[in-house]
């Protein structure tokens, strides 16, 4: 008995040792609860952030006047980006993020500063810099009021990423400045609003439901080059864009009338929204669902320098090195009111009143183009919607299920007022051209549509397309390719091909597939290019292999009826049920 009895206490101890020793080790492995820290008034966001036990740090409603330094990973969350700000002071960047770690801003608003004399890239995110490989979500903020450099080139006057990735929301970036200077310097602006650039290393930016608005790229500049007046995309980066709107921003404003001396040679303002720039690497922009108002490239309320050139009043892409590639998608897109602007002693050009191509591929998809202007100084203006020019080999041009209408182009004679296209350069080229409108029920421009190819291998396919209310539909010039336009309607047109165009060839001839007719807009004034029952459009298309798009420019699937309708617009009738009352 006492032999069981001294048993069961051995047994009992041991037991007990082992449930000791597990819960000490269960607490040893078990990972350390997270941390709230609060920062009301008077408090300090970056003692916080110091303090390596807060994992979230919840700020109140109030103005703190700090410049964040951020190297672990963290979430700091506001009282709303009406209440609680966040002020860099003037004396430095708002908010640097520098490291491999996933920072979370939300509900905060970041004002007033200044990277010109940052330690960490200097010059680069006046609101917030992503760098060194750190990862940002930025939920509701309001990114307002900085300034990338006052001293010479700058680079991403709200927030800048390089070498890192942003994923930002709900998120308001406005009134942000990449370069501000009152004196003369030469330099560069790129992203008034948003810089993104991979030099060692790609770079991502996500912008969903956001509003970019009155950035500049550049201000009171003598230099050479203003890019992005709210977004600059730069080599080694991709920006994937949904449902933002784009309103407002400049790439340029040299307001050369309130500068004395402000010349240059040849200077230039690229993409009143958003530019996409490569010399030998590459960068891809995917826009879904995106408004673009009123954004100017090259823009000044008094004089321009002579030589001033523009491209892209909405988005331009440019890649200057023939080893340089851009891929440009924009689905779902509206723009309207975009400028590019030119100099005011009839020597400067505009080009692509709403997007330039230079050296890239861009895909079109169900977009509306509407009454943008390519150069409203100067005497030449190309592309009044969309310009391409000088492609590197093997570009790629595809516009489809778009309405491209009411633009204009100060160049009647070779401008294109909706789409130019000019492959001067590289090889084997391809441009598609299908379902689309094209008109101008307010201005009667002298050419729709000017295409330029000069490589055998060079491809153009038109299909299925309105063109309505132009002196000239088309002028093909020097097509040594492949030129094949099928299936067209051509109403107000005088004159299908324009003087001095190119045959299209092919057997049996294109000709014999274009038709006459009233498409019956519904209301063209109003930039309404859908067509009505009865529409000489309705039906007359053809499903033939290579010359048809599905969906429509509303998402509707073709065909509908008894035939493709050509043009953007695929007529969907409606069913009515009978009201069956007991």
């Amino acid at each position: 008995m006492q032999n069981q009895q001294r048993l069961f206490a051995f047994l009992g101890a041991g037991i007990g040792t082992a449930v000791f020793l597990f819960a000490l080790l269960f607490a040893l492995a078990r990972p350390a609860q997270a941390v709230t820290c609060n920062v009301s008034g008077g408090g300090s966001i970056q003692t916080a952030i110091d303090n390596v036990s807060c994992d979230t740090i919840v700020v109140a409603a109030g103005t703190f006047t700090e410049n964040l330094s951020i190297s672990r990973s963290l979430a700091i969350q506001g009282a709303g980006s009406d209440s609680t700000i966040i002020d860099g002071g003037g004396n430095g960047r708002v908010a640097t993020i520098n490291g491999s770690i996933i920072v979370t801003l939300e509900n905060l608003r970041l004002t007033n500063g200044d990277a010109t004399g940052e330690s960490t890239r200097s010059r680069e995110g006046g609101g917030v810099l992503v760098t060194g490989g750190a990862t940002l979500h930025g939920n509701y903020l309001q990114v307002d009021n900085n300034i990338a450099s006052t001293s010479t080139s700058g680079f991403g006057g709200g927030v800048a990423i390089n070498t890192g990735r942003a994923y930002i929301s709900n998120t308001v970036v406005s009134y942000n400045f990449a370069d501000k200077r009152t004196n003369i310097f030469t330099g560069n602006g790129k992203g008034g609003g948003i810089f993104v650039n991979g030099p060692t290393g790609s770079s991502y930016l996500s912008l969903y439901n956001s509003q970019i608005l009155t950035n500049t790229a550049a201000y009171r500049s003598a230099g050479n080059t203003a890019a992005g007046g709210g977004l600059a995309v730069n080599e080694n980066a991709v920006a994937n864009l949904s449902n933002n709107l784009w309103q407002g921003n400049v790439a340029r404003g040299s307001n050369s009338g309130n500068c004395s001396g402000c010349t240059g040679t040849d200077p230039s303002g690229d993409g009143g929204a958003i530019a996409v720039l490569v010399t030998t690497q590459v960068a891809q922009l995917m826009v879904n669902g995106d408004r673009f108002l009123n954004n100017v490239a090259n823009a000044s309320p008094n004089d321009f320098d002579t030589n001033e050139r523009s491209a892209g009043g909405a988005v331009s892409l440019m890649a200057t090195n023939t080893a340089g590639r851009i891929t440009g998608t924009i689905t779902s897109a509206y723009m309207s009111g975009n400028i590019a602007k030119a100099g005011s002693a009839n020597v400067g050009e505009g080009r692509g009143g709403a997007i330039h191509v230079r050296g890239a591929t861009l895909i079109v998809r169900q977009s509306t183009i509407l009454d943008n202007v390519s150069d409203v100084r100067g005497v030449e203006g190309f592309g009044g919607g969309v310009y391409v020019r000088e492609p590197n080999t093997d570009d790629y041009l595809e516009v489809v299920s778009s309405v491209i209408a009411g633009n204009t182009a100060a160049n009647s004679t070779t401008a294109g007022a909706q789409i130019h296209i000019n492959y001067t350069a590289g090889n084997s080229n391809r441009a598609t051209i299908l379902h689309n409108t094209l008109a101008d029920d307010t201005q009667s421009q002298n050419l729709a549509l000017y295409y330029d190819g000069t490589s055998a291998g060079d491809e153009l396919f038109i299909g299925n397309t309105i063109f309505a209310n132009h002196v000239n539909g088309i002028r093909n010039v020097n097509a040594t390719g492949m030129a094949r336009a099928r299936y067209l309607l051509f109403y107000n047109v005088t004159n299908e091909q324009a003087a001095g165009s190119t045959a299209f060839p092919g057997a049996p001839s294109d000709t014999t597939t274009w038709i006459t007719g009233n498409p019956l807009f519904v209301d063209a004034a109003n930039g309404d290019f859908h067509i009505q029952p009865g529409s000489a459009a309705q039906d007359a298309g053809n499903g033939e292999t290579g010359y048809t798009y599905s969906p429509d420019v509303d998402g509707d699937t073709r065909p509908q009826g008894a035939g493709y309708d050509i043009g953007a617009d695929e007529l969907v009738y409606a069913l009515y049920l009978p009201l069956i009352v007991k």
